[in-house]
């Protein structure tokens, strides 16, 4: 497969918007992993003794919101945007949800699980992608330009 024919937007010939993309990808999981494992650690260490299902619950939803940016990106790499029918992309729409739905129907019948602490994980990646956004045109703004692109 050519990755040069399955990027965001519109084919480039030298392959700079795959890096680019790739490497954006790459950064928002790292900070993601990253935010998990600190907040991970602080709600083990918080609660230890007094109840075990926070942490489990941060984690089952952490890793799946990590899961479920992958399955974004392969499918970005894969169709692109307005190259395949709609298909692809309600499949793996459905995909997403359903397996969403999945991991809060588990924290909910477990006990093992708090389906309040396995919300906010599933939205991690989300937190990250906005914050990351933020703290971009925050800084683009404290360096005097006026755009906030």
């Amino acid at each position: 497969m050519d990755p040069n024919k399955s990027i965001i937007g519109a084919s480039t010939l030298d392959g700079g918007k795959v890096s680019e993309f790739d490497s954006y990808a790459r950064k928002i999981m790292a900070i993601s992993a990253l935010l998990a494992l600190s907040c991970a650690l602080a709600l083990y260490l918080i609660s230890y003794s007094v109840d075990s299902t926070l942490f489990a619950g941060f984690c089952l939803g952490a890793a799946f919101s990590m899961l479920r940016w992958r399955l974004i990106i392969i499918n970005l790499k894969k169709f692109g945007i307005g190259r395949t029918g709609v298909a692809p992309w309600l499949r793996g729409f459905f995909l997403r949800y359903g397996l969403t739905g999945a991991v809060i129907a588990i924290s909910l019948a477990s006990d093992a699980f708090s389906p309040y602490t396995a919300v906010a994980g599933i939205f991690l990646v989300n937190a990250v992608i906005i914050g990351e956004q933020f703290f971009a045109a925050f800084l683009q703004r404290y360096k005097g330009q006026e755009t906030w692109e």
